[in-house]
């Protein structure tokens, strides 16, 4: 059985939605829960560039106020 050579870093709050990441990249990815919006800069910054991020645009936030501030700030540094 091969090792896991690319990250999956995951910010999302829903449990259904990561359950369902957590089966269907197992065993290719090296999963990666992300605490919140502060600790994903540098999650992304020590990740390869072959790792994958999946991230939820309102986490934290109502639908209503728009995507998250540190999103934006994220794609906009990287």
């Amino acid at each position: 059985m091969r090792n896991p050579s690319r990250r999956l870093l995951v910010l999302h709050a829903d449990p259904v939605f990561t359950e369902r990441v957590r089966a269907a990249a197992q065993p290719r990815f090296n999963l990666e829960w992300i605490a919140g919006w502060k600790a994903l800069p540098d999650a992304v910054r020590e990740a390869a560039p072959s790792g994958l991020l999946v991230v939820d645009p309102y986490y934290d936030r109502g639908r209503r106020d728009g995507p998250a501030p540190d999103l934006q700030a994220l794609l906009r540094n990287f």
